[in-house]
């Protein structure tokens, strides 16, 4: 993945204590953390491949992921050379990063998928489905994160059930694993949101609260399902917490999401660049 953003040493753009004093809001605060703690987590993170696999592959059938993959990595450059010239534009630009961010590499982890399983169901797979077989390969150790934290799975009953202090959330030096278990819970109820909006669950009858409980028992969240999760909640949401955010500080937030997105491209790229290699 092209090198579009290196931040300079950790020196905090947003602090508590000066969200507080410039009004920026709690919200905002939370969600500057969660990015930075991914930051931390994907700075230089590698990922492995660890059970056998056929090395003798049509990459023909991948050509047309690659393709897609540059094509969004151009429109986030894209992105990245406006908002550099023009700051302000990183309130307009700031929904679409997400976006771009999710697809390019949606498309990188389907070629890994196919590589993995060279079935071409393997490059159909649902937003959902690919993260649910990754978030499998990820729970039965044929995938692992350089980083252990990024291995970590739990099932969304777990999450839902989990508590980190607000406190935590809005310091400027965090405990990572919490914050981190903090977005997976995050990531995990906009996975329940759209299971019962797709289900058209009604919650106050019996038989829809006990397909939400099994639901909860039974399916495990990981760090794969984060990028999708956020592209949910702009096209459900929005980006409201950044509403009146001063720019220095959406100029901050902008930088590192660009940065987590590109550290966890990268580790998808050196992979599929190791598995295809004669």
């Amino acid at each position: 993945m092209a090198q579009f953003f290196i931040p300079p040493e950790e020196t905090a753009y947003l602090q508590s204590y000066a969200a507080n004093k410039y009004g920026v809001s709690p919200r905002f605060t939370t969600h500057y953390n969660y990015i930075d703690c991914l930051c931390t987590l994907t700075k230089g993170v590698k990922i492995k491949y660890n059970n056998p696999y056929n090395k003798n592959q049509d990459l023909e059938k991948i050509v047309e992921k690659t393709g897609l993959i540059s094509a969004m990595d151009l429109s986030i450059r894209a992105e990245i050379q406006v908002k550099n010239t023009l700051p302000e534009y990183c309130e307009a630009s700031l929904p679409w990063i997400p976006i771009k961010i999710y697809y390019a590499n949606f498309h990188r982890a389907l070629r890994l998928a196919y590589l993995i399983d060279p079935q071409d169901s393997s490059l159909q797979l649902s937003h959902s489905r690919l993260a649910e077989k990754l978030t499998r390969l990820l729970e039965t150790g044929a995938l692992s994160f350089s980083n252990p934290l990024l291995n970590t799975v739990y099932s969304i009953d777990e999450l839902q059930n989990s508590v980190t202090s607000q406190g935590e959330l809005l310091r400027g030096q965090y405990d990572v694993e919490a914050v981190l278990k903090s977005i997976l819970k995050h990531t995990s109820g906009y996975i329940l949101e759209n299971k019962k909006r797709t289900d058209k669950w009604n919650l106050r009858k019996p038989i829809h609260q006990e397909k939400k409980e099994q639901f909860s028992k039974n399916t495990k969240v990981s760090i794969f399902h984060h990028q999708m999760a956020v592209r949910e909640r702009v096209n459900y949401k929005n980006m409201n917490y950044i509403e009146g955010v001063p720019t220095e500080y959406l100029s901050g937030y902008f930088d590192k999401f660009i940065f987590y997105g590109e550290q966890f491209g990268a580790s998808l790229d050196e992979l599929y660049e190791k598995m295809t290699s004669s």
